[in-house]
This record gives C-alpha cells, structure tokens and sequence, in this order.
C-alpha cells in the first residue's frame, strides 16, 4: 500500500519539474529539502518519506495531500471534523 502512494508523489513530482520546468535541484530548493531527498523521491530509492518532507513539498508546490493520497477534500475535512467532536466528548 505505501510503494501505490511513494510512486504517486514520484510521479507528481515528475509533473511539477515539467510544469515548472525546472530540475530536482531547483525543486529541492523551492520546498526546502535537500537535494539528495528529493533525488531520492522522485527515483523512487526511498521505501519510506517522512511526514515532514512530505508537508514540504506539498505547502511549496501544487501537490495537494488529496492528490497524493487520492482522497478527497471533504473526507479531510469530514475526518478533521470527526476528531475534533470526539476531542470536546471527552
């Protein structure tokens, strides 16, 4: 299930350096990691990407979390809604 989600962000940052036209390096830059990160992403050598990388990416480019993993805005929000009334329940 996690390699479906890694190969979606690779492929959309193929997509956005093609957008943008620009290389890794330069996109690297744009969302503030490393060079070798984002290399590693969009080559897909990683099994795993942390929270963090992801957030970067996602806050720097047009990639949404929905896009990535293919949920919609509502479920987000429907989720986020969710917790909080349980949060006030308690």
């Amino acid at each position: 299930m996690l390699e479906k989600y890694l190969n979606k962000l690779s492929a959309l940052i193929m997509e956005e350096m093609s957008k943008r036209n620009c290389t890794s390096k330069e996109l690297s830059i744009i969302c503030d990691i490393s060079e070798r990160e984002m290399s590693a992403i969009k080559n897909r050598e990683r099994n795993d990407v942390r929270l963090s990388v992801i957030v970067k990416i996602c806050e720097n480019t047009s990639i949404s979390y929905s896009d990535i993993f293919e949920i919609e805005d509502k479920e987000i929000f429907e989720q986020g809604l969710k917790k909080e009334t349980m949060k006030k329940s308690l």
